[in-house]
Order: C-alpha cells, then sequence, then structure tokens
C-alpha cells in the first residue's frame, strides 16, 4: 500500500462467517466499509477472501457463496487462498464477476494454466 502521492492504496477485509454476510447489520457494515473505502478523490482497492481451504474446509459452494457476498457488498479483487484444482477455479471464476487472486503454493498450477481457467 503506498499513500495518497502514490496513487495506490489497497486493504484486505478480514474473513468473516457467511452467517455475518447473511445477517442484515452485517451485510451493511461491510457495504458501509467498501462505500467508504471508494469515496474521495482516492479509491481505496478492498480485496476480500474466503479462507475455507487454508482452514482444512475444502467447502467450494461456501468458498463461492462466500466470495458472491463480498462482490455483491462491492469488493474489489476477490481471494480464495488454498484453491488449486483447475476445475475448481474455473468453476469458482465463472461464478464472481470480479478478478479472482490464488494463492501460489508449491502444488499452484503454473501461470499459464491459471490464466486459462480466469485467475487475475
Amino acid at each position: 500500500m503506498r499513500d495518497r502521492t502514490g496513487g495506490l492504496l489497497g486493504r484486505g477485509l478480514q474473513p468473516l462467517r457467511r452467517e455475518h454476510l447473511r445477517h442484515r447489520a452485517g451485510g451493511r457494515a461491510l457495504a458501509a466499509a467498501v462505500e467508504a473505502a471508494h469515496a474521495g478523490p482516492v479509491q481505496l482497492v478492498l480485496s476480500a477472501r474466503a479462507e475455507n481451504y487454508v482452514h482444512g474446509r475444502p467447502d467450494l459452494a461456501g468458498t463461492i457463496a462466500r466470495l458472491q457476498a463480498f462482490q455483491e457488498a462491492g469488493a474489489d479483487p476477490l481471494f480464495a487462498p488454498g484453491v488449486l484444482r483447475l476445475g475448481e477455479l474455473r468453476s469458482l471464476v465463472s461464478s464472481v464477476d470480479r478478478p479472482v487472486n490464488v494463492l501460489a503454493l508449491a502444488a499452484c498450477p503454473s501461470v499459464a494454466e491459471l490464466a486459462s481457467v480466469g485467475v487475475a
């Protein structure tokens, strides 16, 4: 993250439980944070992540649901660390309309393979 004079600001949204995203107050709070980040002369890029896989809960449907909720609230790029199978990545990328990032672990597909399924 650089200061305003550098023109680039970014911040990650901390993981929330799915029930927080469904809860009206939690959704409003997240949407308010996104609105504040996107207001003003320099917009803050908010990356949102679903950490199911890195915490030993490889639930693709749950990961997609979390990222869709973050997308609906206005998050910018989406991040799903630990999702490494190309088929799962393809499903994830096709389920959202924001750029998707992955965590490049030893078992991670090549950059060309990631690009072929739409990972940003």
